[in-house]
């Protein structure tokens, strides 16, 4: 007895969806883990009595610090001799956004440091589905978003939430694989610029980097 006739399997011939249009699935993925994590930031924010100081009562860090030497900013007076004892780009970046030593609200600041951290929760998770896989990103930045360590450090205004989105938005370009020397000269000056700004948050920093530049140069060519 002759086997019946099996209909041909075409799925086997259907390409599978490209590199580029997964990444962009990516985004709506990395939007809602970003809300999510501006969502809880926000509600740690505006719950606390403490969100009108420039720091929190879980971390103060040199929050007080970088609002003396905004202070100085705003005299034109020279802060800590000159010497670069601190990193200097909290009390600038506070500078720059129009912010007053002698404010006695700064919940609009914490605002802003709450959406960068909440951006960083986003930007995690893009980095990690190029590099460890989506299921891996979703976990690390779902745990981001919502871990309250975050919050409070989104909440006092001090470099950490600055650092974070610096490093993570430089491990993510660090992902993007050679493709045309104007591109790659492009990436490398941004690169550059985004480790300055960060060994200029982080004095540690120039560690970290030397760390990240031993590792591109031992990754395998993809």
């Amino acid at each position: 007895m002759a086997p019946p006739d099996v209909p041909p399997d075409h799925t086997k011939d259907q390409p599978r969806p490209d590199r580029a249009v997964r990444r962009v699935r990516d985004v709506p993925v990395a939007l809602g883990v970003g809300l999510l994590a501006l969502a809880e930031r926000l509600g740690v924010l505006l719950t606390s009595p403490d969100r009108t100081w420039p720091h929190a009562v879980a971390f103060e860090g040199d929050a007080l610090l970088w609002i003396d030497w905004l202070r100085a900013i705003r005299q034109g007076a020279t802060f800590e001799l000159g010497l670069a004892i601190h990193s200097p780009v909290v009390p600038h970046v506070l500078a720059l956004m129009g912010a007053e030593p002698e404010s006695s609200d700064w919940t609009p600041f914490k605002l802003v440091w709450c959406v960068i951290s909440a951006l960083t929760a986003a930007l995690l998770y893009l980095a990690a589905a190029r590099t460890v896989g989506r299921r891996i990103a979703l976990i690390a930045s779902l745990w981001f978003a919502i871990a309250y360590h975050a919050s409070v450090l989104a909440a006092s205004l001090n470099g950490e939430a600055l650092y974070t989105l610096l490093l993570v938005l430089i491990v993510y370009l660090g992902t993007f694989a050679p493709s045309n020397p104007r591109r790659d000269l492009a990436l490398a000056i941004l690169l550059g610029g985004l480790h300055g700004l960060a060994t200029l948050t982080r004095a540690e920093h120039p560690l970290l980097m030397l760390l990240l530049i031993a590792a591109a140069a031992l990754r395998p060519p993809r």
